[in-house]
């Protein structure tokens, strides 16, 4: 993919400066998305989603309903732009001719963000889950 295409600026989603924006209209190249959990992962995925519009699409490897073929790299890379994997067994491949897009945050404001997800999800917010994440 040209670096250009990269060349985004996007913190508000403002359509205007977005759609003023210069789109090559060829298919996107495949990027193998690798994140630790909350870093900032979909909030790239919706940049790049309103700057490319239709041309972007997504992989969520761990959404059990996505039709997707819930392996990473996605194998579907004639149709898919762009996957994520959190790597939490640290085995995954690291293939020649595969681009990868790595995403981190400090340990600690990941691990509480993680946390606080948890506890929105309904899970108890305790002394003892907290220390789970840490």
């Amino acid at each position: 993919m040209a670096s250009k295409d990269f060349d985004l600026y996007c913190p508000n989603f403002e359509k205007d400066h977005v759609s003023a924006m210069p789109i090559e209209k060829k298919q996107l190249s495949y990027i193998a998305g690798v994140s630790l959990p909350r870093s900032g992962h979909h909030l790239l995925e919706r940049c790049l989603r309103q700057y490319f519009e239709s041309r972007f699409t997504y992989c969520e490897f761990y959404s059990p309903g996505d039709e997707c073929c819930h392996t990473f790299p996605c194998q579907n890379t004639d149709r898919i732009s762009f996957s994520k994997n959190h790597d939490n067994t640290q085995d995954l491949p690291q293939l020649k001719d595969q681009q990868y897009l790595i995403q981190y945050r400090e340990f600690l404001p990941a691990a509480l963000s993680n946390f606080e997800l948890y506890v929105l999800n309904g899970s108890p917010d305790t002394v003892e889950s907290l220390k789970f994440f840490l």
